[in-house]
């Protein structure tokens, strides 16, 4: 594989959700239900997903090696509840969304900022 092409596939961005999961497990183990009481507070109310979209997002990061489960336990209200945690894995990819993030922030922020100038300057 040509360099180029890593680079590429190393930076792919993930999608939003299953960003705003990885940044909830980043907090912690928690089980599925917590996540979306996380996202709501990380994100200061701004963003929400539902349940059956983050129990989806569980199984597709699961497989994909970011994100482990442990084995369920009986609450005590009887119910099976099924922790979740970021695996090595899942930590390095979030550090990579973060520097993906970080760099299309610069730039965006510096074109921002030259429209900004262009349009207060103009004759």
């Amino acid at each position: 594989m040509r360099r180029s092409q890593e680079f590429d596939q190393e930076l792919a961005p993930i999608n939003a959700y299953s960003l705003h999961v990885l940044i909830a497990l980043a907090a912690g183990p928690c089980p599925g239900y917590s996540i979306q009481g996380r996202v709501v507070a990380a994100t200061v109310g701004g963003a929400t997903i539902g349940k059956s979209t983050i129990y989806a997002t569980l199984r597709r990061l699961e497989a994909e090696g970011l994100v482990e489960s442990e084995d369920p336990i009986v609450s005590h209200s009887g119910r099976m509840i099924t922790c979740y945690s970021l695996t090595h894995e899942g930590w390095e990819r979030l550090r990579q969304e973060e520097r993906r993030l970080g760099t299309l922030h610069r730039a965006v922020r510096q074109r921002l900022l030259e429209y900004e100038y262009l349009a207060t300057n103009v004759i």
